[in-house]
């Protein structure tokens, strides 16, 4: 890809929402940092070496990664993807049926390795695109009809049976 283009959508970024996102996170930081605070130090995660607020810095520079990596990649390459991503959603949300790791009493993780996914997450969004494609592909006399709500409904229904269970 040319380096215009990149410039391009650099120059194309929603930087007020990008801002508004920094801000959360900066929050959020201080917002765990004082609240975790104590004498003998900051505490940290049952499961983590790094102390609770270092680990949400950590996790917002990957969410910014995403977020840059996401605002990089043109929205209708994944549009016409919709049916793989959501298929692929439904796939591991039965997988956590069968294969899933419980936390705290529910069986709603994958686990790779020490690292954990949860399938609901990635669902939500495989739906939101799932649907939208949907919708995108019919006349405008065909977004009228019920037929295309109920089928709508039946996309946005089955990851929520899944997840129900």
């Amino acid at each position: 890809m040319p380096i215009n283009r990149y410039i391009e959508m650099i120059k194309r970024m929603d930087w007020v929402l990008f801002a508004a996102m920094t801000a959360l996170a900066v929050g959020s930081v201080f917002f765990i940092y004082s609240a975790s605070y104590s004498a003998s130090g900051p505490a940290t995660a049952h499961h983590a070496r790094l102390p609770i607020y270092q680990m949400q810095m950590v996790w917002f520079g990957v969410g910014l990664l995403v977020y840059l990596a996401a605002a990089l990649v043109d929205y209708r390459l994944i549009c016409q993807w919709a049916t793989v991503w959501y298929v692929i959603a439904l796939g591991m949300l039965v997988l956590v049926l069968v294969a899933g790791v419980k936390v705290y009493g529910a069986r709603r993780w994958l686990g790779l390795g020490s690292f954990g996914i949860q399938p609901a997450e990635v669902a939500k969004l495989a739906t939101l695109v799932a649907i939208s494609y949907y919708l995108f592909h019919r006349t405008l006399e065909a977004r009228r009809q019920l037929s295309t709500v109920w089928v709508a409904f039946v996309v946005a229904g089955a990851p929520l049976v899944l997840i129900m269970l």
